[in-house]
């Protein structure tokens, strides 16, 4: 089943995709331009760019899985709306 998705979901994908590539791509052409001044510091800097990459990952993935579970938050109210309204009916008769 195919969802609509709102522009702020769209932005939270790309920001999450953005943060990959910072970790992955960013932590490795570090790591490949600072090779000529030495392994440990070229390593040291492109883990702070690997981690600050995977730490904005780890945020936009929180954001999502709130959305996420305000939707289905949102299912539940109505499930048991409408369950309280048949409830109250069949109480009647």
């Amino acid at each position: 089943m195919l969802t609509h998705k709102t522009r702020f979901e769209k932005l939270l994908s790309l920001l999450q995709g953005a943060s990959w590539a910072l970790a992955i791509a960013g932590g490795g052409y570090t790591f490949l331009a600072l090779l000529p001044f030495g392994f440990i510091v070229a390593s040291i800097i492109a883990l702070f760019f690997f981690l600050t990459g995977c730490f904005f990952v780890i945020i936009f993935e929180m954001a999502q899985l709130q959305l996420d579970k305000l939707d289905e938050l949102k299912k539940q109210t109505y499930l048991l709306e409408k369950l309280s309204c048949d409830d109250q009916t069949l109480s009647h008769h």
